[in-house]
């Protein structure tokens, strides 16, 4: 995986690859809305305090400087108040003393900890302690220190899976306009997919920090190198630069010294195209998907 340093925080498919890597398949759909929860919470009370943030090994949201939610490798933790009752759960470790876990949301609050391998399900009790923490939090903190790093991937990435909306916070209009995401290269987002093909994301990903892909695009253009076809002239201007990057070189036969050309080894495809390149082992290539399209319109 790529360092938190050069990790893409603005790619749906990155954010992808790091959430498979830290949360067991069994337990992805009940993590997923539980980060859609305490966005949604923190959002209704104040629209600027929140935050969710990216790294290789870790997936946070913040309300103000709490980090209310935190992922790691097969691991939840959460700040809540202290439930109504505490669940004996196998996988499940509910900490609390008598100063609150954070003295700037000065009530009584615990830390949950979730061995997701174990214990896949978030009782209601927690939840509605969680909801009380967030919402205390929010009504405390009305801005977010770390809005700099706020990951719009996670945010796609989740609104793909679960098939809804989500907010954005408030304060995006007052940084740097953000770019569209990066179109996913090498490997779809789809939670069937096995372990290995997954780890071939982090294989393209230590190249692809968006300068491997400025240079290909810039050499070449936005439009697919097969059909020709452009999002920005199809779908209009949110979606400019929206194209995917294909490695002309299987990843399958790259290795840790492998340097990629932006010139050489990519080229831009669209989606459609894509999948028919991949849709063989190995991929066809550029020439021959050319070809199909030719006999297909004919």
């Amino acid at each position: 995986m790529a360092s938190n340093q050069s990790i893409d925080r603005h790619d749906p498919q990155v954010a992808a690859g790091v959430f498979r890597e830290l949360v067991p398949t069994q337990a992805a759909v009940e993590v997923a809305r539980l980060l859609t929860r305490v966005v949604r919470a923190a959002h209704q009370l104040a629209p600027a305090s929140w935050t969710v943030n990216l790294f290789a090994h870790k997936i946070r949201v913040n309300v103000g400087q709490v980090e209310i939610c935190t992922l790691r490798q097969d691991t939840c933790k959460l700040i809540t108040s202290v439930p109504s009752s505490i669940p004996e759960l196998d996988g499940l470790m509910f900490r609390h003393g008598e100063a609150p876990v954070h003295p700037s949301v000065p009530i009584p609050s615990g830390v949950a900890s979730f061995n997701l391998k174990v214990c896949r399900r978030i009782p209601d009790d927690l939840l509605t302690a969680l909801d009380s923490y967030v919402a205390e939090a929010a009504s405390r903190k009305r801005g977010s220190p770390w809005r700099q790093a706020f990951s719009p991937g996670v945010m796609l990435f989740l609104e793909r899976d679960l098939g809804e909306s989500l907010p954005r916070p408030s304060y995006l209009g007052s940084l740097d306009p953000i770019s569209p995401p990066a179109a996913p290269d090498e490997v779809l987002s789809h939670p069937s997919l096995v372990e290995g093909a997954v780890r071939r994301v982090e294989v393209n990903a230590f190249e692809r920090d968006a300068r491997a892909r400025r240079l290909c695009l810039d050499h070449y253009g936005r439009s697919c190198s097969v059909c020709g076809m452009s999002f920005e002239t199809t779908y209009g201007a949110a979606l400019a630069g929206f194209i995917h990057v294909h490695h002309l070189r299987p990843l399958s036969e790259v290795r840790a010294e492998y340097v990629v050309d932006p010139i050489a080894d990519l080229r831009p495809v669209c989606a459609n195209c894509h999948a028919v390149i991949h849709s063989t082992r190995p991929p066809l290539t550029i020439h021959d998907v050319r070809t199909m399209l030719a006999r297909g319109k004919a």
